[in-house]
């Protein structure tokens, strides 16, 4: 009893569609490829996909990868400063270092991908990415991004930034996220979240909309025309700053201040826009959770809905929702 021994399953028909370059036979019974390749299901939409095989490295030796359709698998390792772009999906046998691999369908290295922090190499998918770990790399996913060991970022990288529209997994028992940005769109698991000695670490719940990218580069420009201001005048009173300045300098200060202000204004405005957008996100994904299974160290930050909740004392077993009620982020224990 309770094992289902002896029970009667109902079975239920698998609905499946023939895509390109495959055929039905028999009525659905049987589909056949129509040439050789990678089998490609989703969606009940089963494809062949045409398939590059490199046998080595992407390096000096192959020059850069890119395919208008089709499939790559990749037998060694992609060097620095190369690129491996396809339609489909993107299989590494070794690693990733600081290069580019962009695939419309899943990436998979079987290895890790260890990059410098260069903002120029990325890992981008528009389905899921699969590695062994991540170190100091721009990792982005339309899926799941899930990582066998760790997650690692840098103090000083500003490269170091893993984005995913589904579920982020770091799978070992023992697996790590530690520095650098991490943001899920529904859901974050993971052992160990920052280091005893208090390495910044970002742990976010939030979707990377093109509205949301939109306003984000909007502030990131405003920043730096605020900081350019306070160069010059400083942080304190603008009248006073610009009495200070020789004659010659004022009217540039003059209109750099009124930029200022102008920023200041735009930038609170900005931040209500960007939290509104990412509650709203948290209304459609009710069940989503950032889940800590060993422990949550401080330098930790856990951001979502536009709040900020920062650990201040080594946290375990936790889990961290967003309460839509009372706008804030909530701390519970598994």
């Amino acid at each position: 009893p309770g094992d289902g021994i002896g029970k009667e399953i109902i079975a239920q028909a698998l609905r499946v569609q023939a895509g390109r370059n495959v055929e039905a036979v028999d009525g659905g019974a049987l589909y056949r490829a129509k040439m050789a390749g990678v089998v490609l299901a989703d969606k009940g939409r089963l494809e062949i996909s045409e398939l590059l095989t490199i046998p080595g490295d992407v390096d000096y030796g192959t020059g850069n990868i890119q395919l208008d359709q089709g499939s790559v698998r990749v037998g060694g390792t992609v060097r620095t400063g190369f690129t491996v772009q396809a339609q489909g999906r993107i299989l590494v046998e070794g690693m990733v270092e600081s290069a580019r691999v962009i695939a419309g369908g899943d990436v998979i290295v079987r290895g890790g991908i260890f990059m410098s922090g260069d903002e120029a190499a990325f890992v981008q998918a528009g389905g899921s990415i699969t590695a062994s770990y991540s170190h100091n790399a721009q990792v982005h996913a339309g899926g799941d991004v899930t990582m066998a060991l760790a997650i690692v970022g840098s103090k000083t990288s500003k490269g170091s930034r893993v984005t995913s529209g589904g579920m982020v997994r770091v799978t070992d028992a023992k697996g790590r996220i530690m520095g650098g940005t991490v943001v899920c769109g529904s859901g974050l698991e993971v052992f160990q979240a920052g280091s005893e000695r208090g390495m910044a670490t970002t742990l976010a719940l939030s979707h990377e909309s093109p509205e949301a990218e939109a306003l984000v580069k909007e502030m990131r420009e405003l920043k730096e025309l605020r900081q350019r201001a306070v160069f010059v005048l400083g942080e304190g009173d603008g009248a006073a700053a610009l009495a200070r300045l020789p004659a010659e300098r004022r009217a540039e200060a003059e209109e750099l201040l009124a930029r200022r202000e102008d920023a200041d204004s735009r930038l609170r405005q900005l931040q209500r826009s960007l939290a509104e957008i990412a509650q709203a996100h948290l209304e459609r994904e009710k069940a989503a959770r950032i889940v800590i299974r060993g422990t949550a160290f401080p330098g930790v930050a856990i951001k979502m809905g536009g709040r900020a909740l920062y650990v201040e004392r080594p946290m375990e077993r936790c889990v961290f929702s967003w309460d839509a009620q009372n706008k804030q982020i909530v701390t519970g224990g598994l």
